[in-house]
């Protein structure tokens, strides 16, 4: 996904991180599953990845303290799963891939009849990597935008074996024509919507907080004449997922921009507050402060620049 050549740490870093999927793809997947709960606990207790941004940000759905650290501690071993089921994806998934539940797949297959594809919005929650997979193993085809990786070697590493599951994929900053030729071949384009937008996007509530909408979905499936439907994968134990597509809504010409963008957004926030510790909370997704008027959006205190993420 980057034409940056790598360096030696990238190298070195790429070794220890195929040893690692290795490793994991050889375990029994309860062990596998063990580690990644592990893997989530040292996170939080020892290297506090994002502690302090999560933490904070989870005061939104949960007041009590007690409570709030329990649901990090959940938050942060889902995320240690959501990573070593990815590593443990390959070619011999298919079978347990099609073996999980869905409802309202009759939406996405609605969607895809006209032939102009479908804008499938969806948030980094549950295990997204496991969705995407598991729709294409159905039949769908899926086509994932996706954030580059830091490490190129990584980065390459880990679309190979989206690809060969099935999920094609293209990058967050490509033009929107890559879109739009993606959904012309009526495939279902992948788009997570969850995640500040900057300055470009819409301001609208969002777990109570005015947060920066990305309108891509929106504008992508008004110029293209595709349906939006919403989905969501969520976790029931036992390596058992549940996937849900939500009802599908068009965006006409005419039609507002902000009304559509508000719709998936409520959406998203009704997943993440169905089951909180499936949502990516680790991110600050209300860094840009919306505009006071005369004035241009803003970042939040303490991200004008980069830095080292509080814990």
């Amino acid at each position: 996904m980057t034409n940056r050549a790598p360096t030696l740490r990238d190298r070195v870093e790429y070794v220890l991180f195929r040893g690692a999927v290795a490793a994991l793809g050889a375990l029994p997947r309860g062990a596998a599953l063990a580690i990644g709960r592990r893997l989530g606990d040292f996170a939080l207790d020892v290297i506090r990845i994002r502690r302090r941004v999560a933490l904070e940000n989870l005061k939104l759905v949960e007041p009590d303290a007690s409570r709030r650290r329990a649901l990090a501690r959940r938050l942060y071993r889902g995320l240690g799963e959501t990573l070593v089921e990815f590593a443990r994806l390959d070619e011999r998934s298919g079978p347990w891939l099609r073996s999980l539940a869905i409802e309202g797949e009759e939406w996405l297959r609605a969607a895809l009849e006209p032939g102009r594809g479908a804008v499938l919005v969806s948030g980094h929650y549950g295990n997204w990597e496991v969705f995407g997979a598991a729709l294409a193993a159905r039949g769908h085809p899926i086509s994932y935008v996706v954030a580059e990786q830091r490490n190129p070697l990584v980065g390459s590493f880990i679309d190979r074996r989206r690809n060969r599951l099935g999920v094609k994929t293209f990058p967050v900053g490509a033009p929107v024509r890559r879109a739009l030729r993606e959904l012309r071949e009526n495939r279902c384009v992948v788009l997570l919507a969850d995640q500040d937008a900057g300055g470009e996007g819409l301001f609208l509530p969002f777990l109570g907080r005015d947060a920066s909408v990305t309108t891509g979905p929106a504008l992508i499936a008004q110029r293209s004449g595709a349906t939006i439907v919403t989905g969501f994968i969520e976790r029931e134990g036992g390596g058992r997922y549940t996937m849900r597509i939500d009802e599908s809504f068009t965006v006409a010409p005419d039609d507002s921009i902000e009304d559509a963008a508000r719709q998936y957004t409520a959406r998203v926030e009704a997943a993440v507050r169905r089951r909180p510790d499936h949502w990516f909370w680790v991110h600050r997704r209300w860094k840009t402060r919306a505009p006071r008027a005369g004035r241009a959006p803003e970042p939040a205190a303490g991200t004008a620049r980069e830095a080292p993420e509080p814990r």
